[in-house]
């Protein structure tokens, strides 16, 4: 019993480790078209990629608005 834990979990790491693709693995060209946007930006435009909007909100409906 003990035996077949150990086998059961060291199949599930080696599930786990081979299914994770690096999404920082991109191609030299998707790299080199990255870098020229990033270069053609101001710092304004920079700073501007730093923010996120909310796209959710747990507030009541009273502080909806409605888009037409």
């Amino acid at each position: 019993m003990r035996t077949l834990f150990f086998v059961t979990i060291w199949f599930c790491a080696l599930a786990v480790g081979f299914s994770q693709v690096n999404p920082l693995q991109i191609s030299a060209d998707k790299q080199k078209r990255v870098n020229e946007i990033i270069a053609s930006m101001s710092l304004e435009e920079k700073i501007g990629q730093l923010f996120m909007v909310a796209a959710y909100s747990n507030k009541p409906d009273e502080h909806r608005i409605e888009i037409e």
